[in-house]
């Protein structure tokens, strides 16, 4: 027992020596480098309307953006960067009718009954702006 409060009463000396890590100095230089964000999303703050969709739509079921869990067991392409490949026309049209473009598509359609035209295209904005 006496060993542990030698060393409790060491670690609190060393502490107070070495002044917890608080420096009396200037504090350092503001940069103008602010922190890196992933296009389109954030992790802080309110959802964009697309990714609110997204995530109603139960899209993260297979696919993720900006690594996301997965939360099904169909594992569908990481949308992080779909903007850069492809424009929101072909985004919105893919989401409406998957098998136009990949005919092997195993993602459902959402057609009108599911995304209204006014829907699909801020989702549309959204997943075009991932780049």
């Amino acid at each position: 027992m006496f060993r542990y409060f030698g060393a409790l009463t060491f670690g609190w000396v060393a502490l107070l020596s070495f002044g917890c890590g608080s420096d009396k100095s200037s504090p350092p230089a503001p940069t103008n480098n602010p922190p890196q964000q992933p296009a389109g999303d954030t992790d802080s703050g309110p959802k964009p309307p697309g990714r609110v969709l997204f995530d109603s739509q139960r899209c993260t079921d297979c696919h993720s953006i900006n690594g996301s869990a997965l939360t099904g067991k169909m594992k569908a392409p990481d949308l992080s960067h779909i903007g850069g490949s492809h424009p929101k026309d072909w985004i919105v049209a893919h989401v409406r009718d998957p098998k136009s473009h990949k005919p092997m598509s195993r993602m459902p359609a959402y057609g009108e009954d599911k995304l209204n035209a006014k829907d699909a295209g801020t989702m549309g904005d959204y997943l075009a702006g991932l780049k």
